[in-house]
């Protein structure tokens, strides 16, 4: 484990335990800028971050006496205020139905999605662009003004283009650093956990599994289920076989392990992008997000804001609004 709780930290959990409420709000004070931070990576709602982190403090507060041992409370309230955001935008998204966005844009615009067909080639030039693909096996093409390019830098990096890139747009494009994740999955006959009086929240820092959460803790089950990350192209019998290391006994009651391994999958190999190295960012920016001519590039690799659906989206807005102004 680490980053486990200071001499001070330790000392508020237990007190926070015999019913100190002082004890809580100085926790609280502790970690509120780091969460509303953490949060804030999710969703720019600031209400909503606000109320999510009083929640967080509440739930810890009617649980105190269960809880069990938190050995590293910034892991513990990073994960806890993650569930919570995420839970509170899936509900949001649950009252119209999550596929409701796409369905609409789908509606909209017809027999000019092209679902299943994946792009061979593109051609650009001074006029317009051209894009050819398969359609159901057969070579056809699609032409346009100008090409807004939505996938990740990793596939794009495997296309041929004419004319080629730039050299140091063509170094650009193929060197963006990802990572490659495996989501791993168990399923308990119980919640083993629990009866240990102890978080089922944990970092393990090995690439078999780095780290392990409780989820769906709100379906009325006895049973359990707990997600995982482990790095790269993971398997189930090596994470299960880390998880047991760390947590024997009871950990028995897992009954199934599996795992998702995006590295594997050839539509969506590339995770999140990391970090730049030392002395590398002015390889890489601005020239990622300008356009090249009439192509224009959005994804979360394409932002200053690199995580997520809310990089992604700002992209997108970025590039309308200049092709609008064209």
């Amino acid at each position: 484990m680490k980053e486990n709780a200071s001499q001070q930290e330790a000392e508020w959990l237990h007190r926070i335990q015999k019913n100190d409420e002082q004890a809580l709000g100085l926790l609280m004070r502790r970690y509120y800028t780091d969460l509303y931070n953490y949060a804030a990576r999710f969703t720019p709602d600031d209400a909503l971050i606000k109320d999510c982190i009083q929640e967080v403090f509440i739930s810890l507060w009617q649980r105190r006496q269960t809880v069990g041992v938190i050995l590293s409370p910034k892991f513990y309230f990073l994960r806890a205020i993650k569930n919570k955001v995420l839970k509170s935008l899936d509900s949001a998204r649950r009252k119209i139905g999550n596929q409701t966005l796409p369905d609409t844009f789908a509606a909209r615009l017809g027999t000019r999605i092209k679902l299943h067909s994946p792009i061979t080639a593109i051609e650009h030039g001074n006029s317009g662009v051209r894009v050819n693909y398969l359609e159901n096996g057969t070579p056809a093409r699609t032409e346009g003004d100008y090409l807004v390019c939505a996938m990740s830098a990793r596939m794009l990096a495997r296309l041929p283009v004419t004319p080629a890139w730039p050299e140091d747009r063509a170094f650009a494009i193929s060197n963006v650093p990802y990572y490659h994740d495996t989501r791993v999955i168990f399923q308990s006959r119980s919640r083993f956990w629990q009866r240990d009086g102890i978080s089922p929240n944990m970092q393990f820092g090995e690439t078999s599994l780095a780290s392990a959460w409780g989820a769906s803790e709100e379906v009325k089950t006895a049973r359990g289920l707990l997600a995982g990350t482990a790095s790269g192209a993971g398997t189930a019998e090596r994470a299960l076989a880390t998880y047991k290391k760390y947590y024997p006994g009871r950990s028995e009651d897992i009954e199934k392990a599996h795992v998702v391994v995006w590295a594997l999958d050839p539509w969506a190999s590339a995770c999140e992008r990391t970090s730049y190295a030392p002395g590398q960012l002015a390889k890489f920016w601005p020239v990622l997000i300008e356009p090249h001519g009439r192509i224009h590039f959005v994804g979360a690799y394409a932002d200053n804001l690199n995580w997520g659906m809310e990089a992604a989206t700002r992209s997108a807005n970025r590039v309308a609004e200049a092709i609008h102004k064209l």
